[in-house]
């Protein structure tokens, strides 16, 4: 199994044993980034949705991508009150060129 794929396999597990983030750690990302209150965010990896939560829950505006079908299904369920986020699969893709296949 390619490593990208890892996560995704497991990935009720890895949303319920790893932490979510500090309170300081998101207030600094908005204060630093500047991002107003009525922003929109753009996350790319999103996951299981651990750092989107603090972010919906300000209601802000999202859309969560990742490549993990499992991982989105666990941050669909986790963030299906919050109606300004939307989660999509992504899809790699430069030119012509396909890199959802890349080994990382």
């Amino acid at each position: 199994m390619p490593r990208r794929e890892e996560f995704d396999r497991s990935a009720r597990y890895y949303d319920e044993i790893r932490p979510g983030y500090p309170e300081e750690l998101i207030e600094d990302i908005i204060t630093l980034s500047e991002i107003p209150e009525n922003g929109r965010i753009i996350e790319i990896g999103c996951g299981s949705g651990q750092a989107t939560l603090p972010f919906a829950q300000r209601g802000y505006e999202m859309l969560c991508l990742d490549i993990g079908k499992n991982l989105l299904n666990t941050a669909r369920n986790k963030l299906s009150k919050y109606k300004k986020v939307k989660l999509s699969i992504l899809h790699l893709r430069i030119g012509a060129q396909n890199l959802s296949n890349l080994t990382y």
